[in-house]
C-alpha cells in the first residue's frame, strides 16, 4: 500500500464519488456534494476543415462565438493558429442541458463512424472529417461541468475547498471553485489546494511564493 503527505483528488465529485473515502474524515456537507451536486449534459461536434473558410469567405478573423435556435446552439470560431491556407477546426456545435439532451441522440459513440458528412458543396469540398463528443457519457466526467441547484452554491461550495483528512486531503477542480464550469476554474482550484497544503505542513514560504 502506497502513503502519501497528501492527496489532491482532481476527478470530478460524479467519479470521487466511486472511490473508497470512508476513512478520509469528510464532512457531511462533503459527502452531500459528492451525492447531490449535478453535472450538466453537454455536447461538442468539431470538424476539420481543409481551410478556416469562415475568415476567408466570411471574415470573421477574431474568433467569438454565432448564437442559432437550430438544434446546434452555438458555433464557436477559434481565435488563434490560424492559417489561411492550412486546415483547421471548427467547433459547429456546443450544446448544454436540454440542448444537449437532444443532439446526443444523433452521435454515434464511434463518432465520426455511422455518422454522415457535410452535404452543402462548397462545405463537402473542404470537409476533413469530425468528432462529436456526449460528456454525459464519459465514464471520466459523468457529464460536463458542475451545475450548483438552489442553495447549493451557498451550502456545498465552501465546503469542497476546505480539506479534509486533517488537512491531507484537497478536492481541485471546477466544481470547487467559484469560477465553476470553467477551465479557469480548475486552475484556481489548483492554486488553492497547493497553497492550503503547504500551509498545513507549516510551509509558509512557498506559499507566499
Amino acid at each position: 500500500m502506497r502513503q502519501y503527505d497528501t492527496v489532491f483528488n482532481t476527478p470530478p465529485l460524479a467519479c470521487s464519488r466511486n472511490m473508497d473515502l470512508v476513512d478520509a474524515d469528510l464532512h457531511p456537507a462533503q459527502r452531500d456534494a459528492l451525492r447531490c451536486l449535478r453535472y450538466e449534459t453537454a455536447c461538442k461536434v468539431a470538424i476539420k476543415f481543409e481551410t478556416p473558410w469562415w475568415i476567408v469567405q466570411c471574415g470573421i478573423t477574431e474568433g467569438g462565438a454565432t448564437s442559432s435556435d437550430l438544434p446546434l446552439h452555438k458555433c464557436y470560431y477559434p481565435s488563434y493558429s490560424m492559417h489561411p491556407n492550412k486546415p483547421a477546426v471548427l467547433m459547429a456545435s456546443y450544446t448544454s442541458g436540454q440542448d444537449a439532451e437532444r443532439i446526443a441522440s444523433l452521435i454515434n459513440q464511434d463518432s465520426p463512424m455511422g455518422e454522415s458528412g457535410i452535404t452543402y458543396d462548397f462545405l463537402a469540398a473542404q470537409y476533413i472529417t469530425h468528432h462529436a463528443f456526449d460528456w454525459s457519457h464519459n465514464p471520466f466526467s459523468s457529464g460536463s461541468y458542475a451545475l450548483f441547484g438552489p442553495g447549493q452554491f451557498s451550502h456545498l461550495y465552501p465546503y469542497l475547498v476546505r480539506p479534509a483528512a486533517d488537512g491531507r486531503l484537497h478536492f481541485a477542480g471546477e466544481a470547487s471553485s467559484a469560477h465553476h464550469s470553467w477551465i479557469v476554474g480548475a486552475l484556481e482550484s489548483a492554486q488553492r489546494a497547493v497553497i492550503l497544503s503547504l500551509l498545513r505542513f507549516g510551509r509558509r514560504d512557498l506559499a507566499k511564493k
